[in-house]
């Protein structure tokens, strides 16, 4: 349990006064406003548990799906825009990529759909 970070009482809206804190596991799958712990000895089948906070590997079917634990590597592109329609020449492609586990050691990107990649210069930001 936390009852504060950064030196700071926990907020209401991140679950004040007291934070469940479940070591290992993503925070958004940790419950914020507690009123009661039930000791159980299987899984729990909530569906934050089974549905929404859950790695689907496969994309027709469920099968080897697992709780998210800790954040996959991730990336988005913030420039361009999407279907922004760019004229030829060079632009600035820019984004961020995160991993709750580990570190971001390079970066590739594709401009034809994957079929050939290019390095990318990674630049370290401050870390939250």
């Amino acid at each position: 349990m936390s009852y504060e970070y950064n030196n700071q009482t926990i907020p209401f809206k991140h679950g004040y006064p007291l934070r469940l804190i479940v070591p290992q596991w993503y925070a958004m799958a940790s419950v914020k406003l507690i009123k009661q712990i039930s000791v159980i000895d299987s899984n729990f089948k909530g569906p934050f548990q089974t549905i929404d906070y859950v790695y689907y590997p496969n994309k027709e079917n469920n099968k080897n799906a697992f709780p998210v634990t800790t954040i996959n590597v991730n990336s988005t592109i913030q420039k361009p825009l999407d279907k922004e329609i760019l004229n030829t020449g060079t632009h600035l492609i820019k984004g961020i990529t995160w991993t709750g586990k580990g570190f971001i050691t390079k970066l590739e990107i594709s401009v034809d759909g994957g079929i050939t990649w290019l390095y990318a210069k990674l630049e370290p930001t401050k870390k939250c």
